[in-house]
């Protein structure tokens, strides 16, 4: 629904609650002009669109041409279910009145000057003195006044010209009567007051010019039900109208202006109306009023005045609409110890309230602060507020608020709260341009509750510093020169629905804020980093996207929930801990960081559940001088260095982790103690899948390491330093670790290590006695000085983990095969000819899928290693009976590798053969496979030698 509601000049404001995605916007404008345009009277002008990445948010001002139209006021229902949910993107409110526009220009009335044509209208008289009702008869008879007095025919005093030069005379008094009577077009010059009425009612004062009075143009005294209407009132001295003890005044369309003190002075005087009155330039207030009660202030202009426009203490229940007040020297309107208060559809430069109650300030366009002080349960709503020097809205000491719907552009600063202003709301705000301090500030404002708040181009977003217990949902904070969201010192704190985008220093700040909870965070485009938290204790944080900042950084808390926690192009590391204890992670996704994607350091007792680090320019993760930190579940890959560094770190456990394709090693655990590795999958990493330097006491078991470009895993011994090892490596599958055609499934020269048990799928056969054992030990290192070697004594010979990913192991060459148990590293080619067998052990898919085999030679050569050349393709049996007679004698490396239809390709070991058959015919050279140009080589080789010889011989 929406509600067009009533300004100044015929304008009528629309305000749209909800902003929508770009595309639904020409469908929104299309309905709401089926209904504007149904009356004549109408022209839809669209003043804003405030377009972002996120959402488009409008407002309109509607132009009534006629004012006298029936349809003014009414509410005007769209239909909203043209729209989805999923059309809809944040709720938000603005008042867009006055947007961006600058105070008005305020001309006084023109008073023209008293010529002696002029004078000459008016009656010379004598000051007029009345005393009573009977008196006042009398003077009527005597001077002509016509009228009786009653209701109907009132007193009329009129066109009199009273001028004195007696300082302390008053022009015209009149005291203790409650007839009806008015003095109207009277010139009233001079004296002490220009008329005075003491305990009189009934009176109406219009359309008199009255001047240079010492004391007050026109005072009231203990009087009721006076109108003063339509006069002209500016005093080189004193007040421009003087009331005490008087109620049920009306003050109308008077100009009242240059006088000494106040231009309007009430005390002790209730229920009055000051309506149409300009009130400008005089020596202190514009008006004041003074513990006086249910007064009305409506469509006065007030300006111009030396202190403020319109003063009030010591009152209740006022109320301030339609008023332009600007351009006074201090606030436009003041009110202390003054309660229920209120001030709708003004316009008017500073608001300033102390010990003051209730008030609503509402609906008003505002060109300076809106300050409050000591006090409590202020509605502030529906403001367009600008204020250049400080703070738009400032409480200090004043609670329980209510502060909704507020527009608040070109200041110093949003809203301040400001010791004790707890048990407050702030909803539904628009803060733009406040580039000084920032946009919403709360201290000492526990129990408070902050929603829906959109604040753009400002210094920085949101500050919530020692107010615990408070509600934060439904931020948007964007194009900030400093931080976007800080909650310091603000325990219990309920922090829901932030984005911020575009600052120039930490996005989210969490500092020494316990037992918060934090949910459903955006941070985009941040210089510093995207979220930091330090000294928060027992919080839970959960659902947030942190991109392009320097990352997360977390130190000195413990106790913590992180989860679902999303970390892109990070500058530095992506999630940086230091001095963490006692906390869990959970569901991490940190890709593409400038460093590591997760760094901890003097850290203990942490648990990382399910986390995906990949990306990163250097380590996906590194764990520093930390204790007792667990990773479940977790994948780490395609980084450019290690996916897991280790080092000084103890009492850790890696459970069912996936590390693949880092750039250098896949975990590198290095002078730590009693880390388990267990039930991971380790693969595809460039050079070790597991590197142990100076670690004891570790355990890897139950793991699958295949296809590490260096080792599947090296045991390393630290130069000259006491070193135990004791680590335990067993129960794990090692599958086609090492460079093609140098296997280097396991290494190590530590006779203290414990290798057993361990399934290497180059090494699977003979197991004569089939207890699943192979019968010859696994070598994994040797002592060169002493001559000793180094064994797993019971490798397996089938995998021993339920493959959870899909892997293939190598084919192993039976025949011919080159290896020699006894000498293992001296290596004599195998001499064949003619036809010879090929067989292979069967490779193992994971899956169990079907494999296919293709036989693969080249020329022995260290020039031409990738000059492979391939045999026979398509095999599904593990062997092929192949004719070498078409390939000329020379040494040739063959190898069989296994296919899988989804690409994965593993060779088996290379073996060296000597082929000694004579060459082929010449007419045999076509049908070699792939090795022609072999025996054409030979021959041209035969014919330049022949020629050689011949020429020589001539």
């Amino acid at each position: 629904m929406f509600i067009f509601q009533e300004t100044s000049n015929n304008w009528f404001h629309l305000s749209l609650s909800i902003c929508f995605r770009e595309e639904i916007i020409l469908k929104l404008l299309k309905e709401i002009g089926k209904k504007c345009f149904k009356s004549s009277y109408y022209s839809l002008i669209i003043i804003i669109i405030l377009f972002s990445l996120l959402d488009l948010s409008v407002s309109h001002l509607l132009k009534v041409d006629n004012p006298t139209s029936p349809t003014i006021g009414k509410k005007i229902e769209i239909n909203k279910g043209f729209l989805s949910p999923k059309d809809i993107i944040i709720t938000n409110m603005y008042n867009l009145a006055y947007l961006n526009s600058p105070p008005p220009q305020i001309r006084p009335p023109e008073i023209k000057v008293l010529s002696i044509a002029t004078l000459s209208a008016y009656s010379e008289s004598s000051p007029i003195f009345i005393d009573n009702n009977t008196d006042f008869e009398d003077k009527a008879n005597s001077s002509g006044w016509i009228g009786n007095g009653s209701l109907s025919s009132p007193y009329i005093i009129a066109n009199l010209n009273i001028t004195i030069t007696n300082p302390s005379g008053y022009l015209i008094e009149i005291r203790n009567t409650d007839v009806y009577f008015q003095i109207e077009k009277c010139l009233l010059i001079k004296g002490s007051r220009g008329i005075r009425l003491t305990n009189v009612s009934n009176g109406k004062i219009s359309e008199n010019r009255l001047g240079n009075s010492s004391y007050a143009g026109i005072e009231l005294r203990d009087s009721i039900e006076i109108n003063i209407t339509s006069n002209t009132i500016n005093n080189e001295k004193g007040f421009g109208i003087y009331s005490t003890k008087t109620n049920n005044s009306i003050i109308y369309n008077n100009s009242v202006f240059e006088n000494e003190y106040d231009g309007i002075f009430f005390t002790q005087s209730n229920n009055s109306l000051f309506r149409k009155n300009w009130i400008y330039e005089n020596g202190e207030e514009g008006v004041t009023v003074l513990n006086s009660n249910d007064n009305t202030f409506i469509e006065n202009y007030v300006f111009n005045n030396t202190w403020e426009g319109i003063e009030l203490s010591t009152t209740k229940n006022c109320s301030f609409s339609n008023n332009t007040c600007i351009e006074n020297g201090e606030y436009a309107i003041k009110l202390s110890f003054s309660n229920d208060s209120s001030l709708i559809n003004n316009t008017l430069d500073a608001v300033a309230l102390s010990n003051s109650y209730n008030p609503k300030i509402v609906r008003n366009n505002i060109f300076g602060q809106i300050s409050l002080q000591e006090g409590g349960y202020a509605n502030i709503s529906d403001n367009s507020i600008t204020f250049p020097g400080d703070w738009a809205i400032r409480l200090f000491r004043f609670g329980q608020n209510y502060i909704s719907n507020n527009y608040i552009f070109n200041s110093g600063g949003g809203i301040r709260f400001q010791n004790n202003c707890g048990n407050s709301t702030l909803s539904d705000l628009y803060i733009t341009n406040c580039t000084f301090n920032r946009a919403i500030y709360l201290q000492d404002s526990s129990n408070s509750t902050i929603t829906n708040i959109t604040a753009t181009n400002c210094g920085d977003g949101f500050l919530l510093y020692y107010s615990e217990n408070c509600t934060v949902d439904q931020i948007y904070l964007k194009d900030l020169s400093g931080s976007g969201c800080t909650i310091y010192s603000s325990s219990y704190s309920n922090i829901t629905n932030i984005y911020l985008k575009n600052t120039s220093n930490v996005g989210f700040s969490l500092e020494e804020s316990n037992s918060s909870y934090i949910d459903n965070i955006t941070v985009i485009n941040s210089s510093s980093n995207g979220f930091s938290a330090s000294q928060s204790n027992n919080c839970t944080l959960s659902n947030m996207d942190v991109n392009n900042t320097s990352g997360f950084n977390m130190n000195h808390a413990r106790f913590n929930y992180i989860r679902n926690v999303n970390i892109w192009n990070a500058s530095n590391n992506g999630l940086d801990l230091y001095g963490i204890n006692m906390s869990v992670f959970e569901q991490f996704n940190v890709d593409k960081s400038r460093e590591y994607g997760v760094e901890i350091e003097s850290s203990y007792n942490l648990q990382f559940n399910e986390c995906e680090l990949k990306n990163n320019q250097y380590h996906g993760i590194r764990v520093y001088n930390s204790g007792e930190v667990n990773f479940n579940s977790c994948s780490s890959y395609n980084n450019g260095r290690d996916g897991f560094e280790i080092d000084l770190c103890s009492n850790s456990i890696f459970y069912k982790n996936y590390v693949f394709n880092n750039s250098d090693r896949g975990m590198e655990i290095i002078n730590s103690i009693s880390i388990e590795v267990i039930q991971s999958a380790i693969y595809g990493n460039a050079f070790e899948g597991i590197r142990l330097y100076g670690s004891e006491h570790g355990t890897v078991r139950h793991s699958i390491i295949f296809r590490n470009a260096y080792s599947g895993l090296i045991l390393v011994k630290p130069y000259e330093e006491e070193y135990s090892g004791n680590n335990t490596i067993t129960r794990n599958d090692f599958i086609a670790n090492g460079f093609e055609g140098s296997e280097s499934q396991i290494r190590s020269d530590i006779t203290t290590e414990k290798v057993s048990y361990n399934f290497y799928d180059s090494h699977r056969e003979p197991d004569d006695d089939s207890d699943g054992i192979i019968d010859i030990p696994y070598l994994i290192g040797e002592n060169y000085e002493e001559e000793e070697y180094y064994y797993d004594n019971y490798p397996l010979s089938m995998p021993y983990n339920i493959a959870t990913i899909h892997y293939v192991t190598q084919p192993i060459m039976i025949y011919p095969y080159s290896y020699n148990i006894s000498e293992p590293y001296y290596i004599e080619p195998v001499q064949v000819s003619g036809t010879i067998t090929v067989k292979w052990l069967h490779s193992i898919d994971s899956f169990d899928e079907e494999l296919t085999y293709s036989l693969w030679i080249r020329q022995y050569s260290w020039e031409a290693e990738e000059n492979w050349t391939i045999a026979v393709d398509g095999i599904t049996s593990n062997s092929y009976d192949w004719d070498t007679t078409s390939i000329y004698k020379g040494h040739y490396y063959v190898k069989v590798v296994a296919s899988h239809i989804s690409g994965i390709n593993v060779s088996s070991v290379i073996q060296e053969i000597q082929i000694n058959n004579a060459p082929p015919e010449l007419t045999d050279f076509y049908s070699s496979p792939g090795l022609t140009f072999l025996p054409i080589l030979w021959f041209l080789g035969v014919i330049i030698v022949s020629r050689h010889h011949r020429k020589h011989d001539q």
